[in-house]
């Protein structure tokens, strides 16, 4: 809802951001009113804290600073268009400084998302998810979109992550895109401990896991992990593995966290 009523007051404000989307960027045509518009809600909104783990950014170079180091440090960022969700990349075009490229993977990919666009992007830096929303300004060939810089961008502190231990017979596993199955026995909304094989165990160290996650027959998760660590088990041929949530949304966080506060409280 926060999110909504931030929308709705800042697309009704005479200086909106609809308005401030280019002619095609191969005429090289610039809105000044972009600019005059950022540097309004620079003032009202610079690092706005509420109190409550959230702040904002929203200077100009405050926002472009922090995306330059988003690129680097950030693996992936989830996007949001319409009512689907995809992985994607941020990458930069050097010396430019009325967008960034968003690759989403595809021309398949959020086949709606031409210039005007409304995109939501969120992702985890540190102990911090950021998010924030911005205009597509122009779908490019092979899966690439020209993002507006955003406005501002919201921060919000995630408080320490709870790790529930899980029985094997509980049901929780990971399907993974390539056909395997792995049993989850402790989960967080940081990441998972599962077992397999030494050879499984080499083969995610090297790619990742990419599949589904599977919490109760009726809720289940898109996930992308990255192996953080394993150890060999006493257990002759079998070895632990803890991996970590790569681009995890919003939504699934707050699905995953009522999870396992659930089972806590069920305790």
């Amino acid at each position: 809802m926060a999110w909504f009523s931030l929308f709705v007051a800042f697309f009704s404000e005479p200086l909106m951001l609809a308005a401030c989307i280019p002619d095609p960027l191969s005429e090289g045509t610039v809105l000044d009113e972009c600019a005059q518009g950022r540097t309004a809600m620079a003032g009202q909104m610079n690092m706005l804290d509420r109190n409550d783990g959230t702040s904002w950014m929203s200077r100009d170079n405050e926002v472009m600073a922090h995306l330059r180091v988003a690129v680097d440090e950030v693996d992936f960022v989830t996007v949001e268009a319409g009512r689907g969700s995809q992985f994607a990349y941020l990458s930069l075009v050097p010396g430019e400084e009325r967008y960034f490229l968003l690759h989403i993977g595809g021309e398949a990919v959020f086949p709606s998302a031409d210039a005007g666009a409304v995109v939501k992007v969120s992702y985890e830096r540190g102990s911090s998810v950021h998010e924030f929303l911005s205009v597509v300004m122009e779908r490019r060939s092979g899966g690439v979109l020209a993002v507006a810089f955003p406005q501002f961008i919201e921060r919000r502190e995630r408080r320490a992550s709870r790790r529930l231990q899980v029985r094997p017979d509980a049901g929780i596993r990971i399907q993974t895109d390539r056909g395997a199955e792995f049993t989850v026995y402790d989960v967080s909304t940081s990441g998972v401990g599962l077992v397999c094989s030494p050879e499984e165990a080499v083969a995610v160290a090297k790619d990742g896991i990419r599949g589904v996650l599977t919490l109760s027959e009726d809720l289940r998760i898109n996930v992308w992990l990255d192996v953080r660590h394993s150890r060999t088990l006493s257990r002759p041929g079998r070895m632990f593995v803890g991996a970590r949530f790569l681009g995890l949304s919003v939504r699934e966080f707050a699905t995953l966290r009522r999870f396992i506060d659930g089972r806590f409280a069920a305790r």
